[in-house]
């Protein structure tokens, strides 16, 4: 969790190779420095690994408004995913970074050399709450866990037929289902950030497949070629 209005970004937390100096309570800078969320001058939020080059997820919307979100960066066999305040919003498939010994940084430590490198390489802002694990966090352990903090993650609920709720549960990046009444096509996925747009030539809603196969009450669209 963080909190800050910061114009100055920095680092909020990332592994790295710099330890503490002897005999005071400073750390050097790391020289090796990656998996690693670090805030912009705007307030947008970066998850990047160094892979020769810095690949890197970055938030559209800023979030040094002065107000507590939740952050959480993954990386597995699926690629990468930032999340914020329990959504997706941004993700990517790279499994890569760089291989080194280190520790883990809170609140600052080198961003040389990063893309958009902010003004300073530490986080002036509340940091609470933080947290590392050995496996990547499940989708709905994320948003539950911003659930438990006082989010609303804006998250669709698993459709009630078995077929929808098979489709959703096998976790679609869009899930359209063509049984709308207006010109937008609802994305009924977990997330639902993918709404699509009827074209012409497009007639719904008419008789879907279901209401024959299995008797759930479903429509679909005709298209005319």
């Amino acid at each position: 969790w963080i909190k800050t209005t910061t114009t100055r970004g920095g680092k909020i937390i990332g592994f790295g190779n710099g330890r503490p100096n002897t005999g005071n309570n400073a750390t050097s800078l790391s020289g090796n420095y990656d998996r690693q969320i670090y805030m912009l001058n705007n307030g947008q939020l970066r998850f990047g690994v160094w892979t020769g080059s810095a690949t890197a997820l970055t938030t559209s919307t800023s979030y040094n408004d002065g107000a507590w979100h939740h952050i959480v960066a993954t990386q597995g066999a699926d690629g990468m995913s930032l999340w914020v305040d329990g959504n997706r919003v941004a993700k990517n498939t790279n499994t890569a970074a760089q291989a080194y010994w280190g520790v883990w940084h809170v609140g600052g430590d080198n961003l040389s050399g990063w893309p958009d490198q902010p003004a300073s390489n530490f986080f002036a802002g509340q940091i609470d709450e933080t947290a590392v694990y050995d496996t990547v966090l499940s989708k709905t352990q994320i948003a539950a866990h911003a659930t438990a903090g006082g989010k609303t993650p804006d998250v669709n609920a698993s459709p009630a037929d078995a077929y929808g709720a098979s489709v959703y549960a096998a976790d679609p990046d869009i899930y359209w289902r063509l049984d709308d009444t207006t010109s937008a096509a609802k994305d009924s996925s977990y997330f639902g950030q993918a709404t699509g747009q009827y074209n012409t030539g497009v007639t719904h809603p008419v008789a879907g497949a279901l209401g024959s196969v299995n008797g759930a009450p479903n429509t679909g669209a005709q298209f005319n070629g």
